[in-house]
């Protein structure tokens, strides 16, 4: 019975610890996540709600973002040279 407790006891410190990491790991590396909630209420309309969520404690520095919202049969590349040549903006291009 002695030596069952002495297992679980080793087993139950290791995983302790194992989580310990796991949380200092997820802490310092995770990112900021991207929630897109689409609406279609009114019939020929979609409106797209975009936001960003720090899941973690730290504050995490975000220096740009974007949406590129296009047809979903479309190339995001083509998308955005549409965009650009409206803009007259530089095409880019797709490898």
């Amino acid at each position: 019975m002695k030596t069952l407790l002495d297992v679980l006891a080793v087993g139950g410190g290791t995983l302790g610890i194992i989580t310990f990491l796991w949380r200092v790991w997820d802490e310092f590396g995770s990112y900021l996540f991207l929630g897109i909630e689409i609406r279609t209420d009114v019939p020929g309309y979609a409106v797209v709600v975009a936001k960003v969520e720090n899941s973690g404690r730290r504050k995490k520095s975000l220096s740009a973002a974007f949406l590129l919202m296009g047809p979903f049969d479309d190339n995001p590349v083509q998308t955005y040279n549409k965009i650009a040549t409206s803009a007259g903006l530089a095409h880019q291009r797709h490898p």
